[in-house]
């Protein structure tokens, strides 16, 4: 029996958390890529602080975003080296010159959350991040429980 697909479990979690606090800007998290993400060696999934959303753009969402980074069609001073260093992590790479090449591989076999939902801008308050960690707490335990690392 094939397990059921992640993404679709943690967007009925993120709708849950919505409709939980109405008004309240949550920017979706997960897996850029499910198959790839099967595919791999081991599941690795990376816990971020906050996204930088300082906009919080409605439907904007972290794996979309690593996504468009994976394919050239986004910058990211995050996400590139995130990305060679889960493919160093995955393909057993001794360094990240090796790794390097493989960013967008990398990128698209892994999953990522934050600890605070919301968006933010460039720089980060550990305060306020450590808050809103504790605040959704079971949010971000429920998408390590469902993505099983």
């Amino acid at each position: 029996m094939q397990e059921p697909l992640i993404q679709p479990r943690l967007a009925a979690a993120y709708a849950d958390h919505r409709r939980q606090r109405p008004g309240e800007h949550i920017v979706d998290c997960g897996l850029i890529d499910e198959a790839e993400y099967r595919s791999a060696a081991f599941r690795l999934v990376w816990l971020l602080k906050e996204p930088v959303d300082a906009a919080q753009s409605s439907g904007w969402t972290l794996p979309g975003y690593f996504h468009d980074v994976a394919f050239g069609r986004a910058p990211s001073r995050t996400a590139r080296p995130l990305g060679v260093l889960s493919a160093a992590v995955l393909d057993g790479d001794a360094s990240y010159a090796a790794a390097y090449p493989k960013m967008a591989s990398g990128l698209r076999r892994i999953g990522v959350t934050n600890l605070k939902k919301s968006g933010g801008g460039s720089a980060s308050s550990w305060k306020v991040i450590d808050a809103a960690a504790a605040r959704d707490a079971e949010l971000w335990q429920e998408e390590l429980r469902l993505m099983a690392p």
